[in-house]
């Protein structure tokens, strides 16, 4: 699957996976808030959860019903957000999954969770994706979540495979990235799911800390 800005590439790119697109920047965007925020879930909460590998992080149950619940409140945002249907939208975070979810495919959650820093900002894909779900009235606590978790992975390999040493707290680092205040909403559920993960963590179960243990 080789996606091409055909506004800029006037000829035809004539081999396998080709796919001419109007509008990169809009598709760009559009990757980022659905493909990589899906990366960006499986990577923090496999790493939370003990995972190496990225694909069995994938499907694990815990995180895969947690997709898929993302998708479920995320997906419609998104179509109405980029102006696209809801089968295009459906089918584009489909091939995300499917690709992840392969076990084929060796890949690993250290490597993919890299730059956490970077990846916490606020047009990155978790703050993006969470102030789209806010703007739509739905609920972004499954982001928070991820929110949180990159944080324990950012604190946990601090001054490892490139990552900058903290100089301040998880949270006030956070908020400072963000324009944020601590006693944000935001900042106030991504801090509850910190300590959540915090205390649970040598055995975390996700969908239970979101949703309680009797969903």
């Amino acid at each position: 699957y080789f996606p091409y800005d055909c506004d800029e590439f006037t000829d035809e790119f004539d081999f396998d996976g080709a796919v001419p697109i109007h509008d990169f920047e809009k598709f760009f965007k559009r990757k980022i808030y659905t493909y990589n925020c899906l990366a960006g879930l499986i990577s923090y909460c496999g790493y939370i959860k003990g995972f190496e590998v990225y694909g069995e992080a994938a499907v694990d149950p815990d995180i895969s019903e947690l997709m898929d619940r993302l998708l479920a409140e995320l997906n419609p945002c998104l179509e109405d957000y980029f102006g696209i249907s809801k089968e295009e939208q459906a089918a584009f975070a489909q091939k995300a999954l499917d690709k992840f979810k392969d076990q084929y495919i060796l890949d690993y959650n250290v490597k993919n969770g890299r730059a956490p820093k970077r990846k916490l900002g606020p047009t990155e894909r978790i703050m993006t994706p969470m102030h789209i779900l806010i703007d739509h009235h739905k609920d972004p606590r499954i982001m928070q979540f991820v929110a949180a978790a990159a944080l324990v992975y950012w604190n946990e390999l601090q001054g490892k495979n490139g990552e900058p040493v903290l100089e301040k707290p998880l949270m006030e680092t956070f908020c400072e990235i963000n324009s944020l205040s601590l006693e944000d909403p935001i900042a106030q559920g991504v801090e509850k799911y910190l300590k959540e993960i915090q205390k649970n963590r040598k055995d975390v179960h996700i969908i239970d800390i979101l949703y309680g243990s009797g969903r």
